[in-house]
């Protein structure tokens, strides 16, 4: 006796609700907008957005250098090693460092 069962092929797209309402998009190289090359390029660029720190990890990390210099600076002049106008030269030394491109 034969099953009249149809038999599993994952290979085989089988079209959910879901996947009837919102069917799968050809991205730009399959559907022949941009060469394999281009994708592949494209990607690439992607790749090494993603991995770079962004602009907030790095404007975090520069806030945290500079409150640590502070008081470290801080420090040194409750303990007498540097005087109150040192310390607020080089903090300022520093934050010219840190953040160039400002002009305070």
């Amino acid at each position: 006796m034969e099953s009249s069962t149809t038999p599993f092929l994952p290979h085989v797209f089988r079209q959910s609700p879901v996947s009837a309402t919102f069917p799968p998009k050809a991205n730009s190289w399959q559907s022949g907008k941009i060469t394999e090359e281009e994708a592949r390029k494209k990607q690439e660029a992607l790749r090494r957005r993603v991995a770079e720190p962004g602009k907030a990890n790095d404007q975090r990390m520069r806030r945290k250098k500079y409150a640590d210099a502070e008081n470290k600076l801080m420090k040194a002049v409750e303990a007498g090693e540097l005087s109150e106008e040192a310390a607020k030269n080089r903090l300022m030394q520093f934050k010219k460092r840190l953040w160039p491109d400002k002009e305070k």
